[in-house]
């Protein structure tokens, strides 16, 4: 993804978290419906393909840092049930967002990296009906005369 694209993607994200924002500081959304607005936020192809921009090697080291930033969280969890799993995406996706300060491309970010979660990826995957981006095998291809 070239750079004018992720900062257009950005913008817009970020105008969204803004709203957002400005909706529950005035209490009109309550924290439930601030974390399933974030959620379906997470799911939109534009999240998504801020997601996918990032390299396997970059998504790995914020993955380490966020299970080394709270071990014991991570393994809670992590071994939770299915349904625990869905109800705790949505409240750490608000607490990331609380957390991060004025709507920012940080806090976006931060959104995602949560969802991005192995133990949080297959619901963002399912509700948004995306796939993995696919990757070059990097096998030969074989020319027939």
């Amino acid at each position: 993804m070239d750079e004018g694209t992720r900062n257009s993607i950005t913008t817009r994200l970020v105008s969204r978290l803004s709203g957002m924002a400005d909706l529950y500081e005035r209490d009109i959304i309550s924290l439930d419906i601030l974390g399933r607005q974030l959620l379906q936020l997470v799911c939109t192809i534009d999240a998504w393909s801020l997601a996918c921009s990032v390299t396997d090697e970059e998504r790995e080291a914020r993955r380490l840092l966020l299970r080394l930033h709270d071990p014991e969280r991570w393994r809670k969890d992590s071994a939770e049930t299915e349904e625990k799993r869905r109800q705790l995406l949505e409240e750490r996706l608000s607490e990331a967002f609380l957390t991060g300060g004025e709507a920012s491309s940080s806090v976006l970010e931060s959104i995602i990296d949560t969802a991005c979660l192995p133990h949080f990826m297959g619901f963002v995957r399912e509700k948004a009906g995306f796939k993995e981006v696919p990757r070059a095998s990097g096998g030969r291809v074989k020319v027939l005369d």
